[in-house]
């Protein structure tokens, strides 16, 4: 639709998205590097084993530790070239296309500070249901990824949930 339509620009949220509670004024303020991004993620999942490892400054570069598709303002001329990669590479997560863009010369960035968006990882990831207890944890997850909780407003999550086979679950779609 997209695409059809030859809209401008999109947002794309998944449905476990937490806006921040400031998330309306944060996105009118953005930077100039953020606005003119192909490609940008309102939130994401830095994987660095120290802070000081992190990308510095307001906007910066996705790097080859930045995850997370759950927030986006995607552009026009990022679509084709997203279209592109997920009929060549359906097997991957969708968050390893940014590499993809990156190598088309389009721009990938992430809004920070603060985050706009952060992800509710209180569940088993329908994508991959291997992951390890600290990708459940809230509490370990936004010292991380530098999340403020204070700052997303959510339903109370438990800070630790069990691992499961989602694919059992009587909600699979599939089943």
């Amino acid at each position: 639709m997209m695409v059809r339509e030859n809209h401008e620009k999109v947002f794309v949220f998944e449905d476990d998205a937490i806006p921040h509670r400031n998330f309306k004024a944060l996105l009118r303020e953005l930077p100039h590097r953020c606005v003119e991004a192909d490609v940008l993620l309102l939130g994401a999942t830095i994987w660095h084993t120290k802070h000081t490892d992190w990308p510095s400054g307001a906007c910066f570069d996705a790097s080859r530790a930045t995850f997370g598709a759950f927030a986006l303002l995607l552009k026009r001329v990022s679509y084709r070239p997203i279209l592109q990669w997920l009929q060549a590479n359906t097997s991957e997560p969708y968050d390893h296309v940014y590499r993809h863009l990156q190598q088309k010369k389009l721009s990938v960035r992430v809004a920070f500070p603060p985050f706009l968006v952060i992800p509710d990882i209180s569940h088993p990831s329908l994508i991959n249901n291997n992951r390890t207890a600290i990708q459940f944890d809230v509490i370990k997850r936004a010292e991380v990824h530098l999340w403020h909780l204070k700052d997303y407003p959510m339903v109370q999550i438990p800070t630790q949930i069990m691992k499961t086979n989602v694919s059992k679950r009587p909600d699979f779609p599939g089943r």
